[in-house]
């Protein structure tokens, strides 16, 4: 078939290239002309491109408008007849007409005058650039399928009329409203070629009518008798096959497979096979060489599931064997209706004129193909399940009903590792899980905790993340929610529910109580609303109040706040917001979720209760929050997003005032509250019961700035109320000997590991408070990527050295370190940390005797499964660089790569680490094997 493509693709194409049809580089098929919407003969043109024989021109256009030349048909005739090459013509000698005389399509011309296709204008001229006429173009077209001009008198004076008389009976004006008389255009001249392809062609046969006299008189008349191959098969042994797609590479309707669990899956054919149901082929059809069902070897889709296709196909072969010439096409025989709404299948097809038979098939997710039932046909509140109404013939009768249901689920388990996997949790205890990621349709698109769309449709699972809008629900009915003043149908399909995610279905959220509450609205494959969450952006965006200030009758109420970003402002108070400050002070101490607009802030109260408590305790890592008095539903527990406020008081006299606040996301990054921080809580939570922000207040905390930070290389004595340790301070390249650091810091001085940096504050004593440095700290262990003397390269981030940075080589350990100020390591320097404000580094240590492989000890086994690590120890606990270096290696076999250890308090207390693109974050959990 490729050889039949490439006939017609030069039998035309070179007639084109003169402004015909251009064969150009741009318009591969019909879908890349940029102005396909202007083709009215949609079929031809597409089925004319999938033969190859004609193509784009070189702006990517197909210029349906454009007028065909004289010249330009007959070199088209010319090398259809010749089967689709350029003939072999050679010089012309002798003119014909006296206007051809070097003119580029002199040798067409002639072959066509000799063949009778074309004759002169009758002054001895052709007119090679003069417009074709839809008659011309006929007369020609008819002739080369055998069409005598003498017999069908295509010449004389009558000649227009008697062509159009048999072009119209051999059907070469179908399709077309055009006055034959008038040039033709590109879009008309496709309709015609088309047509031309299914005309038979015709040989004549000569009989003796007896004239009564004696005589007898010759008549000459076509042989209806004779088995007359159409062009297409004549001239390029080819057919036109016609049928309706049951299976391809993307599904088989037919298919009822289920997995393991029971649930429909369906299957698939190999890629590039289709299986059709030939509604053409036959005796007495268009063709005899394929009929049946049969399987070809050519790529279909979706799209063309359930609909009457038109395929080219190569005859004298089996049709596993047979060549099709480019693609299949969809036909104009079929009317679809798509349709998500409530309405049943049987209102969906009355509303658009067509009827549900005895015949009609139902699909469902493109698998398990069966008669439709008439319980089926009238079952309504199926909106969000896409129906596919198709009448693959034309006949008002619905022949295929195909219903996809994608339903809104959460990516609860996927892995990399080996084949890989992924499992989607969308309805109580019910999964999508398959356990090869070359089965699923999206899998680099996801990750785990990714809210998504999911069905199983020929065999994979099909998955691809919700989108979402984040806004105020202005009104809502039973089945649709108007959100910033746009309506959405509701989705009734499957919907993952979750009260520590805080997710519900849509179908039935709505109620006076959301009325003008932001939420984030998931929506299904077709728009709907199926799911509804605390707002995306700030499901864990939550503000602190400080204090507020009650406006006058002309003012503003104001708040000051700080977020949970850590951004401390003060802003005029929403109108729209949950509360209104009668007096200073209100709501002072109180956590809300919040919106920014400008300099406004809207303040909305918790989704679900709050919760207060005395004498709080925390550890950090932990995820309880002790102390705090709890009412029903609601958990001590804090969470990885949980937001937490450390708000240091300072009191002067008799009044106690708000000094700072410092902010951390999350149970492994809060630092520990004590007994004798006396301190107090308040805690917000979610519908669900789980706690979003936590707000723990105490005169013991301190706030602490990036520029106070220590690198402790030495303890030294150890006293009641301090330790003494040696150490660099921040900008300083002359170690200090003897820095005391407090028994009451964050981070206690005997836990305060050497070689490491911390941040700190003083006490009244002007003792440190060491604390952790969390984020701004990054664990390296190993060299740089790239160094220059302004900046250095460390996991594919650039970070500039400044005449403040201070560069510690702490290699083997040495009494006293080295520092140097505004030096960039070397590139063979092993850096172990760093501290960093943005994109700047504060401190830097480099230790050339670390190891940049870690080892694992013999000891010690290190487990990873879903987002847990395990070590197991026996005999001796391993200490924590032993730990940290055998988490390292093992993510490292894994396949890991940027793998950090957080270190807290002479303890690992979280892991993070990437595969590929996507981040992890780990628990850690190191335990002692049974003897």
């Amino acid at each position: 078939m490729r050889n039949l493509k490439r006939v017609l693709s030069l039998a035309l194409a070179s007639v084109m290239l003169i402004g015909m049809m251009v064969v150009g580089a741009s318009a591969a098929n019909y879908d890349d002309f940029s102005d396909k919407d202007k083709i009215v003969n949609k079929e031809a043109v597409s089925t004319l491109v999938e033969l190859g024989v004609i193509a784009g021109k070189d702006d990517g256009t197909y210029d349906p408008t454009g007028i065909v030349t004289r010249g330009e048909m007959a070199k088209m005739i010319c090398v259809v007849l010749n089967g689709g090459k350029d003939p072999s013509l050679g010089n012309v000698t002798k003119y014909s007409y006296t206007d051809t005389v070097g003119h580029w399509a002199a040798p067409y011309i002639e072959y066509c005058a000799i063949r009778g296709i074309v004759a002169g204008k009758g002054d001895g001229t052709f007119g090679p650039n003069e417009t074709v006429t839809g008659s011309q173009a006929a007369k020609m077209l008819l002739v080369a399928a055998g069409y005598q001009s003498a017999i069908e008198g295509f010449t004389g004076a009558n000649w227009e009329v008697n062509t159009n008389v048999r072009a119209n009976a051999v059907g070469l004006y179908d399709g077309l409203d055009i006055n034959p008389s008038q040039g033709l255009t590109r879009d008309s001249a496709a309709q015609m070629v088309y047509n031309i392809l299914d005309v038979e062609q015709v040989t004549y046969k000569y009989t003796m009518v007896a004239n009564g006299d004696g005589t007898f008189t010759s008549v000459t008349e076509i042989d209806k008798t004779a088995d007359n191959k159409t062009v297409l098969e004549d001239k390029f042994g080819a057919v036109k096959v016609e049928g309706v797609v049951v299976a391809n590479e993307v599904a088989d309707l037919n298919s009822s497979k289920k997995n393991d669990n029971k649930v429909l899956v369906g299957s698939a054919l190999d890629a590039g096979k289709t299986k059709i149901v030939i509604t053409n082929g036959g005796k007495d059809e268009d063709q005899n060489e394929y009929t049946g069902t049969q399987t070809f070897k050519v790529s279909t889709g979706l799209d063309q599931l359930g609909r009457t296709v038109r395929l080219y196909v190569k005859t004298g072969s089996s049709a596993a064997n047979a060549k099709v010439f480019g693609s299949v096409i969809v036909t104009d025989d079929n009317k679809v209706v798509t349709d998500a709404s409530d309405d049943s299948i049987n209102s969906v097809a009355d509303d658009n004129s067509l009827d549900i038979v005895s015949g009609t098939k139902v699909a469902t997710n493109y698998a398990d193909l069966t008669d439709l039932s008439s319980d089926a046909a009238k079952a309504d509140g199926t909106h969000g399940v896409q129906k596919i109404l198709i009448d693959n013939n034309d006949d008002g009768d619905v022949d295929y009903v195909l219903l996809t249901t994608y339903v809104f689920g959460k990516v609860t388990g996927k892995s990399t590792s080996s084949d890989g996997s992924l499992t989607v949790n969308y309805s109580g205890a019910a999964t999508l899980s398959v356990d090869d990621k070359d089965d699923v349709v999206g899998f680099d698109d996801v990750a785990k905790n990714d809210y998504v769309l999911a069905a199983f449709i020929g065999g994979k699972l099909h998955v691809q993340k919700a989108e979402s809008v984040t806004g105020t629900l202005d009104a809502y009915t039973s089945t649709s929610l108007t959100v910033d003043g746009t309506k959405y149908t509701v989705s009734a399909v499957g919907c993952y529910k979750s009260t520590s995610d805080d997710i519900t279905p849509a179908k039935g959220y709505a109620s006076k109580s959301e009325l003008d509450k932001d939420a984030t609205f998931y929506l299904d494959v077709n728009g709907y609303i199926v799911a509804v969450g605390a707002p995306e952006a700030s499901a864990y965006d939550y503000a602190y109040v400080w204090g507020s200030e009650a406006g006058s009758s002309i003012g503003t109420d104001r708040v000051k706040v700080t977020l949970s970003d850590g951004t401390k402002a003060t802003y005029d108070l929403d109108d729209d917001s949950d509360i209104d400050i009668e007096d200073d002070g209100d709501f002072e101490g109180q956590i809300f979720a919040y919106k920014v607009s400008g300099n406004e802030i809207k303040l909305t109260k918790p989704a679900g209760k709050t919760a207060e408590g005395e004498k709080v305790v925390f550890e950090k890592g932990k995820t309880t929050v002790d102390g705090l008095t709890t009412a029903d539903g609601q958990t001590k527990f804090a969470n990885k997003n949980t937001v937490f406020f450390y708000v240091t008081t300072k009191t002067t006299g008799n009044v106690t005032k708000i000094d700072s606040v410092d902010v951390y996301t999350g149970y492994s990054a809060a630092p520990d509250v004590d007994k004798e921080d006396n301190a107090s809580a308040f805690a917000a939570y979610n519908k669900g019961g789980k706690m979003v922000a936590v707000a723990i207040t105490s005169s013991a905390f301190n706030s602490t700035d990036l520029s106070d930070h220590v690198f402790i290389y030495k303890k030294d004595r150890t006293f009641t109320d301090y330790t003494e340790v040696r150490g660099f301070l921040a900008g300083m390249d002359q170690a200090n000997t003897e820095l005391k650091v407090s028994d009451n810091s964050n981070v206690d001085a005997a836990d305060a590991v050497d070689g490491q940096i911390y941040l700190y504050t003083k006490d009244s004593d002007g003792y440190l408070k060491l604390k952790e440095a969390g984020d701004n700290l990054i664990t390296v262990n190993g060299k740089p990527t790239n160094v220059s003397s302004s900046s250095v390269v460390v996991k594919g981030k650039e970070y500039a050295v400044t005449s403040k940075t201070v560069l510690i080589d702490n290699t083997d350990n040495p009494g006293t370190p080295s520092a140097t100020l505004g030096a960039a390591p070397e590139d063979d320097d092993v850096i172990t940390y760093m501290l960093v404000d943005d994109d700047e580094i504060l401190m830097m240590v480099i230790d050339n005797t670390a190891e940049e492989t870690p080892e694992t000890p013999d000891n010690v086994t290190v487990t990873v499964k879903d987002d847990k690590i395990t070590l197991t120890y026996t005999k001796e606990e391993p200490g924590v660089t032993d730990q940290a270096n055998a988490v390292v290696a093992k993510l490292t076999a894994l396949g890991y790569t940027d793998i950090d250890v957080t270190v807290a308090g002479g303890k690992v207390t979280g892991v993070s680490a990437k595969m590929g693109v996507v981040s992890y974050t780990f628990t850690y959990e190191m335990v002692k094997a049974a003897e």
